[in-house]
C-alpha cells in the first residue's frame, strides 16, 4: 500500500502494541525489539522467503500474534523461530510454500507450538491438540485411540445433560404433585379431582360397559344397517314462505317413482341401469339444439361528435 521496503524508525514509539505493514515490499523483520509492549504484527502479502527474513522475532518477547500469509517463506526452519515464542497464540501462515514443504504441517506445527490456539483459517481446540500430540508419540494408530476417547467423552457428556435436565423435571413434577394434593386435601376435595371423574364417567357412558358403540351413539352419527343402498327422503314439517297457510301439507319424494307412498322402498346399485348400455347419441338426437345468439357488429366512429362530418354518420347508424 505504501511501497515500504523496510521497517524503521519506531524507537519513537516504544508503547505500540500493534503494527500493520501488510501488502509492501518488505523483505526483512527488523527494528522491532525496541517495542516493549509490541504483541500483534501483520506483514501479509509482503517479500518474505527465508528463515532469516524471520530470525529478529525471537527478539519480540511478547509478541502473541503475527500474520505471514500470501508471502514468500519456503524455508520450514520457520517453525522453528515460532517455536521458540514462547507467547505465540495466532499464526497464520497461508498462502506460503512453506506450507507443502512441511509434513503434515497442522499437527507438526500444533506439536511444536506448545501455547497455539489458532493456526490459518481454523482455532486450534484442546481435542486437536490431544490428537496431535498422540499422532506425534504413536502414529495414526494412537490418534485413531486418542479421537476415539474424546468422541466418548462428547457423548457422555450430552448424555449427562440430558439425564440432569430429566432430573429436574422429574423433581417438578412430583412437587407439583405434592402440592396439589396438599391444595385439595385442605380444601375438602376427593384426591382424584372432579373434572378427571367426570371425564371417566363420560367416557363410561359413550363406550358402553362392553367398550363397544351405544344405540345411542350409532343413531347419532347416522349409521345405517346395510351399506350400498339408498333409502328415500322424506320431507317434513318444512315451513312455506306463506307464514303457515300450508303447515298441513307434508311431501314424500321417492328417488325412483311416487306411486305407493306409504312403502318405504329401496334402491340397490345393482339395480341401477349400467352407462354402457345407455345411447346417448339417440338420446342428444331427441333434444333440439338450442339457437346461438348472432354476433353484434362492432362499429367505431373516428373524430369527434361535434364535427358536420360525423352527424349524419351518426344519425344513420
Amino acid at each position: 500500500q505504501n511501497l515500504l521496503g523496510c521497517i524503521e524508525n519506531l524507537e519513537c514509539c516504544p508503547r505500540l502494541d500493534s503494527l500493520n505493514v501488510s501488502n509492501n515490499v518488505i523483505t526483512k523483520i527488523e527494528n522491532l525489539a525496541c517495542l516493549l509492549e509490541f504483541t500483534t504484527l501483520q506483514i501479509a502479502h509482503n517479500r518474505l522467503e527465508t528463515a532469516a527474513d524471520l530470525e529478529h522475532l525471537r527478539e519480540c518477547k511478547k509478541l502473541s500474534s503475527i500474520d505471514l500469509s500470501h508471502n514468500k517463506i519456503n524455508d520450514p526452519k520457520v517453525i522453528d523461530i515460532l517455536a521458540d515464542m514462547e507467547n505465540l497464540r495466532v499464526v497464520n501462515l497461508m498462502g506460503n510454500p512453506v506450507i507443502k514443504k512441511i509434513p503434515n504441517y497442522r499437527k507438526t506445527t500444533i506439536v511444536r507450538l506448545k501455547n497455539l490456539q489458532y493456526l490459518d483459517d481454523r482455532p486450534v481446540f484442546p481435542k486437536d491438540r490431544a490428537c496431535a500430540e498422540a499422532w506425534a508419540k504413536g502414529g495414526r494408530e494412537a490418534e485413531r485411540a486418542e479421537r476415539e476417547v474424546w468422541i466418548n467423552k462428547d457423548r457422555k457428556r450430552i448424555q449427562d445433560s440430558v439425564d440432569a435436565l430429566l432430573k429436574i423435571r422429574n423433581r417438578a413434577e412430583a412437587a407439583r404433585k405434592v402440592r396439589e394434593a396438599k391444595e385439595r386435601q385442605e380444601r375438602g376435595e376427593p384426591a382424584v379431582p372432579y373434572d378427571e371423574e367426570e371425564t371417566q364417567d363420560a367416557e363410561t357412558e359413550r363406550t358402553g360397559e362392553d367398550g363397544g358403540v351405544t344405540p345411542q351413539e350409532e343413531q347419532e352419527e347416522g349409521v345405517t344397517p346395510e351399506l350400498g343402498q339408498m333409502t328415500r327422503l322424506v320431507i317434513e314439517d318444512v315451513p312455506t314462505l306463506d307464514d303457515g297457510e300450508n303447515d298441513d301439507d307434508v311431501e314424500e319424494f321417492d328417488l325412483e317413482s311416487t306411486e305407493d307412498k306409504g312403502h318405504e322402498e329401496k334402491i340397490a346399485l345393482d339395480d341401477l341401469p349400467d352407462l354402457e348400455d345407455v345411447d346417448i347419441t339417440e338420446e342428444m338426437g331427441n333434444l333440439e339444439p338450442r339457437p346461438r345468439p348472432s354476433p353484434r357488429p362492432f362499429i367505431e366512429v373516428l373524430g369527434s361528435s361535434d364535427t358536420p362530418l360525423s352527424k349524419p354518420l351518426i344519425e344513420e347508424i
